[in-house]
């Protein structure tokens, strides 16, 4: 194989990275562990928050060039928010025996880029689950995982989504094509431009450079594959942007645009995984689920929690946009076919205003993007429901959440949405409250 040189050049030169890790009040209780997947011993760096609290883990992901100081940055970074993250090195394993990782597999002349590439999808999966596994079972994990890719290992993430998981809260892919074009990974010479995006069941958020012309230029269709689906997608382009502006945006060197799409795009991650996260430590707005008296015995609706706290994630210019999950409904339907005949069932919502101290936010600011967290024949989300700043009615009207043919009612399905909130950036600072009420009716 020819010498990585695209590792050694990236890690040569990012003694910024090297430093800021030096520097960390979390270096000393960072580690680097292993575990054995296959007969192959998988290496990662684990970098624990401050004190000695149950934390959510979040899995880095690192571009095709390998694991650097850069993306060990990130999850530094990541780490400071208060959670556990953990950065496999996904070329650990694949050198002779089951051995070896970036370092040594550049010392013997590998090459990082060809080695990731020639990873299946289920292989890489594999690892992923290995990974979330492992993140799940640390003493101080509370059990919940997220994963934010970055380049190459955000494409690895989207398609991880594909496998259907629901071991993890939410995906954030960064600078990354996704489904249904992919060109990255073991794929980057097949042109898919089908690939498929219906086993999907977690939320998916975007991170974009506008100059990043490859995979900014994907963002329409993936966006429309996935509403067409019924799956969650929020993609943000961050203006003059480049590829890889988490890490080129933190260099000393910077540009301006570089630069204020790091931080943004870190202040909106920091809010993507608070909410994910059940919003824990986070100030918002709050969003209650009044669930009506389910019919005994026969069609019944649950919602996993009563409280959501919607996190700011991004500024969209004339608004302020907070975005949150709507706890898991469930719907159980055990009629006979005697009782429900040739119908089905409709889970709908509508929101009442958002008031605070000085004033409301009509319910037409608060949307919602319906997703199938069960996928089967006969079940459908509903369409999404777009604020009026995005030019929608919202949820000031019934907006259906999910609906069941006859052939798709019986048993339990599981629905989901990402909800988001469009304030004006002039609404009085302050706490928003009010009521979204989930109701459940059965269709003739």
């Amino acid at each position: 194989m020819a010498s990585n040189a695209g590792w050694t050049r990236q890690q040569t030169g990012q003694a910024w990275a090297t430093a800021n890790l030096a520097a960390s009040p979390r270096a000393a209780t960072s580690e680097w562990v292993t575990i054995t997947v296959s007969g192959q011993q998988l290496k990662a760096w684990v970098d624990y928050p401050l004190g000695t609290e149950k934390a959510s883990a979040v899995i880095v992901g690192h571009e095709v060039f390998g694991l650097t100081d850069s993306t060990r940055n990130t999850a530094d970074q990541i780490a400071a928010m208060g959670y556990i993250a953990i950065t496999p090195d996904f070329t650990s394993g694949l050198g002779p025996d089951g051995t070896g990782d970036v370092q040594t597999l550049v010392a013997s002349d590998g090459q990082t880029s060809t080695l990731l590439t020639s990873l299946s999808d289920d292989q890489i999966n594999e690892r992923f689950d290995a990974w979330v596994d492992y993140a799940k079972g640390l003493s101080r994990s509370n059990g919940l995982v997220d994963i934010v890719g970055l380049s190459w290992s955000g494409g690895a993430a989207f398609r991880y989504a594909q496998s259907g998981t629901t071991d993890v809260n939410a995906i954030a892919v960064f600078y990354d094509v996704g489904a249904p074009t992919v060109t990255q990974g073991c794929h980057r010479n097949d042109g898919l431009t089908d690939y498929p995006v219906d086993d999907i069941r977690v939320p998916i958020y975007g991170f974009y450079g506008e100059t990043d012309t490859r995979a900014t230029g994907s963002v329409p269709l993936t966006t429309t594959t996935m509403a067409a689906y019924g799956k969650f997608f929020d993609p943000v382009v961050y203006a003059g942007a480049d590829h890889a502006f988490m890490r080129v945006g933190s260099t000393p060197t910077a540009n301006a645009a570089n630069k204020a799409a790091a931080q943004a795009a870190t202040t909106r991650l920091q809010g993507i995984l608070a909410a994910s996260f059940a919003g824990s430590g986070d100030t918002g707005i709050d969003v209650d689920a009044t669930v009506p008296a389910a019919a005994p015995g026969s069609l019944a609706l649950t919602v996993a929690g009563d409280h959501v706290t919607l996190s700011q994630a991004a500024n969209a210019g004339d608004h302020l946009r907070f975005m949150g999950q709507l706890p898991a409904v469930t719907v159980t339907d055990s009629r006979s076919a005697q009782q429900a005949g040739a119908g089905g069932w409709s889970v709908a919502g509508q929101a009442s205003a958002l008031t605070g101290p000085m004033g409301t936010v009509d319910a037409d600011n608060l949307g919602w993007v319906p997703y199938l967290l069960t996928t089967r024949p006969g079940l459908a989300a509903g369409t999404s429901a777009v604020s009026a700043l995005s030019g929608g009615a919202g949820l000031s009207t019934p907006a259906t959440l999910a609906s069941a043919s006859s052939a798709g009612r019986y048993g339990s399905a599981q629905i989901g949405a990402g909800l988001s909130l469009d304030v004006p950036v002039d609404t009085t600072p302050g706490t928003y409250g009010g009521t979204l009420t989930v109701s459940l009716f059965p269709v003739d």
